[in-house]
């Protein structure tokens, strides 16, 4: 597992990755589906203008309720950010739109999030590993990037080298005749495991 870490060599998270030339949802979906089985939390970003305009990914204090507002970005230790740039277009972003975007691009290259209290702003360390997905290169900033069509055979593939593995260690089963085991059994109580039957008696 490569680690993002600071300069004095502290790990502080995994390094951000760009997989580019998603071109179409079916791809995306094999991108994500991957990912569901690698991770066992997983929290999905629009990252294009009009998503980001909507939301509120800084966890701000409500001066009225005297409570924190949640944000999409408060999730447990070790949840995958997956970042889906591929509808983003090009112009101007507007003030919300911007503000959640600094706000990804310090998970994605310091691993903290932003809370907004009254009088200070304050940087929690977290530790989400990064994963955007994008037609051309994305606009978070990414340690690797990657193009989709050099790794889509694996992705395509993996559900079935997976299948075939786990048949491989359900089916292969040793076969240990009753009397073999019953003397490695007696060998190892009375002997111990450093004096025992090893496999080469076997």
């Amino acid at each position: 597992k490569a680690q993002l870490r600071t300069a004095d060599g502290l790990a502080i998270g995994s390094l951000a990755l760009n997989i580019y030339n998603v071109t179409n949802d079916q791809d995306y979906l094999l991108c994500r589906e991957y990912v569901s089985k690698c991770f066992s939390s997983i929290k999905v970003i629009q990252a294009d203008g009009k998503s980001l305009s909507k939301q509120d990914l800084i966890p701000e204090f409500d001066a009225e309720t005297l409570t924190l507002k949640h944000s999409e970005l408060q999730q447990p230790k070790g949840t995958c950010l997956l970042i889906d740039e591929r509808q983003m277009e090009c112009g101007e972003l507007d003030a919300v739109a911007t503000k959640n975007i600094k706000a990804l691009l310090m998970i994605a290259t310091q691993q903290r999030l932003q809370y907004a209290f009254p009088y200070c702003l304050c940087d929690i360390d977290v530790d989400y590993p990064v994963l955007v997905v994008s037609q051309e290169k994305s606009l978070v900033p990414c340690h690797w990037r990657v193009d989709f069509d050099s790794i889509k055979t694996v992705l395509v593939q993996a559900p079935m080298i997976r299948e075939y593995v786990q048949h491989l260690r359900n089916a292969v089963q040793p076969d240990i005749p009753e009397e073999t085991a019953r003397a490695i059994e007696t060998d190892y109580l009375t002997k111990g495991p450093e004096k025992g039957i090893d496999e080469s008696k076997l």
